[in-house]
């Protein structure tokens, strides 16, 4: 087993690390491309060094480890829409765009959000709340908080201990000055109350597989890599172009669609609802540079609902 380490990955994008200043202009010579730059004056990193945002913005630390297979039959290609949108399909349980602010706790961030979603799908709405960030970085003893985590830790994580709402602990580490104090009362409002994950994620790779799973349990944690023209995506279907290698990142993929011959997956990120489009990005399946779900996907699949009150 290998682990990237994301100091690792800080130190050598940072070493070779451009400024964002003329990326906007390069990207649009590219005049084949399937996607619109932010001109610079609405850029909304301006001001920040690459280095800085590496750290700000990503957070997920990458470990190689085998495939688990998928526990129920499959569906054929055939049988998959050319599109699919969990916001349209469940409306009520896609819970709104975050912000992660300076803290690299994305690999936090897009568990949470699956995790909430998948619990408000499963449970038909009966359970709709939106999970507490706050909670995990604080006490998930496997990662690190705002110096990042593994995606397969938090969710073993939110499968044995689980986390509160929103509500009853808000998130305060945005200025990444401190991962909190891990708490067994509420510090915001409401009870305290653990929501888990009772059946054991999903952990599927192949696009096929992965569409299964968003029809029928919903939107899923998975890491992909950042390189700088991302941050600089305004509209349509994002591919490398420009830019160099930032590291990896975590995110919530919520759906699919198709652009002409271009498959694209449908993604919710958490760097604001003034970044991209209102908060998501469309990305082309077969972005190699970007890897976007070929290290699989995790998410609650087949829930039951399991709460403890402490």
């Amino acid at each position: 087993m290998r682990t990237i380490s994301f100091a690792a990955m800080l130190a050598l994008a940072a070493a070779d690390a451009e400024g964002f200043g003329s990326l906007s202009h390069k990207i649009k010579r590219h005049v084949n491309r399937t996607w619109e730059p932010v001109e610079d004056s609405d850029f909304v990193f301006a001001g920040k060094s690459t280095e800085e945002l590496q750290r700000i913005l990503l957070g997920t630390i990458v470990v190689d480890e085998q495939e688990v297979p998928v526990e129920s039959p499959l569906l054929s290609s055939m049988d998959l829409p050319d599109s699919f949108d969990a916001r349209t399909q469940w409306p009520n349980c896609i819970h709104p765009v975050r912000t992660q602010g300076d803290c690299g706790g994305c690999w936090a961030f897009a568990a949470t959000e699956v995790l909430s979603d998948n619990l408000c799908i499963a449970s038909k709405e009966a359970t709709n709340v939106v999970l507490s960030v706050q909670d995990v970085i604080a006490c998930d003893q496997t990662d690190w908080g705002c110096n990042g985590g593994q995606p397969q830790n938090v969710w073993k994580f939110l499968e044995t201990t689980g986390a509160v709402a929103d509500s009853c602990i808000p998130y305060i580490s945005a200025d990444a000055k401190t991962n909190g104090t891990c708490s067994t009362t509420c510090s915001g409002s409401g009870s305290y109350k653990k929501y888990t994950c009772a059946h054991t994620n999903n952990k599927v790779r192949g696009p096929d597989q992965i569409k299964q799973i968003l029809m029928t349990d919903g939107p899923a944690h998975t890491v992909m890599l950042v390189w700088q023209d991302l941050l600089k995506y305004k509209t349509g279907v994002y591919k490398h172009l420009e830019g160099n290698l930032m590291g990896p990142h975590s995110v919530k993929v919520i759906g699919w669609g198709k652009d002409g011959d271009t498959e694209y997956w449908v993604v919710q990120n958490s760097w604001g609802a003034k970044w991209g489009m209102d908060g998501f990005f469309n990305i082309d399946m077969n972005d190699f540079g970007s890897s976007i779900c070929r290290g699989g996907i995790w998410n609650c699949g087949g829930a039951t609902i399991e709460t403890v009150v402490v």
